[in-house]
């Protein structure tokens, strides 16, 4: 798993997971069972100190029953990023971490929403 910048952009994963696994009534072990990640990876990830891999994304959304965009944005995506997922899904860690810092960068340019 990368570390997780400081100025990361990308939402509230951390709060997301957390939410998702304690309505589902889930310890951290019990997610680390489900999931097959260990314990101290989740709860890194949980305290915002560590930002999952695509790959831990879907294992998490998998086990808890919700989209992986849910665990990254709060809601449904529209099909162009599911598209951008999978396409990623398929990509070496070395190319994702580009696309990674590419829509990164690209997201700062953008007006704030209103």
């Amino acid at each position: 798993m990368a570390r997780r910048p400081s100025s990361c952009k990308i939402g509230a994963m951390e709060i997301l997971l957390r939410e998702a696994r304690l309505a589902r009534g889930w310890t951290l072990r019990q997610l680390a069972d489900a999931t097959g990640i260990s314990l101290g990876a989740i709860s890194l990830i949980e305290r915002n100190q560590r930002m999952p891999s695509i790959e831990n994304v879907y294992k998490f959304a998998k086990a808890l029953g919700v989209s992986p965009s849910t665990l990254v944005a709060g809601e449904e995506r529209d099909d162009f990023v599911a598209y951008i997922e999978r396409i990623a899904l398929s990509m070496p860690e070395e190319q994702r971490d580009q696309l990674r810092a590419i829509i990164s960068a690209y997201i700062d340019t953008l007006p704030p929403q209103q």
